[in-house]
């Protein structure tokens, strides 16, 4: 039991991680995106 506990909380502290790795991607391109707007405005 014990290791099935240990086991739960490694796949509970990856899937975070893998959430956060989502979430920073999506983050980055949304600030690339924002940024690219933001010059074609100065340029209009």
């Amino acid at each position: 039991m014990q290791v099935l506990k240990k086991v739960e909380n490694k796949r509970k502290i990856f899937r975070t991680a893998v959430i956060r790795e989502k979430a920073l991607i999506i983050s980055r391109m949304l600030s690339i995106f924002l940024q690219k707007e933001n010059d074609y405005i100065m340029i209009l």
